[in-house]
């Protein structure tokens, strides 16, 4: 299965390529990235405690809508700045 996956995750890299290279990482960091992703999911599937599935996914979800937050503000805090340059 995880093989099949990591085949998977490497044909639509290559694939989609032109599309992967205007995101700004590599395709070695990607391809990483969805395999940790995938190390992830599977193991939180196959975790029997639900008091601490639930405490993780809360403390993900905050954790990711701060990043995402914070990565979309100073992006468009250095855009305005950039544009202020100009």
């Amino acid at each position: 299965m995880t093989v099949a996956i990591m085949l998977m995750a490497l044909a639509v890299i290559v694939i989609g390529a032109d599309y992967v290279a205007l995101l700004p990482v590599n395709l070695i960091l990607l391809y990483i990235l969805i395999f940790v992703g995938y190390i992830v999911v599977r193991a939180f599937l196959e975790w029997d405690d639900a008091e601490a599935k639930k405490n993780l996914l809360v403390n993900v979800g905050l954790a990711v809508f701060i990043i995402a937050a914070v990565w979309l503000g100073l992006r468009s805090l250095a855009q305005s700045l950039s544009e202020l340059a100009h």
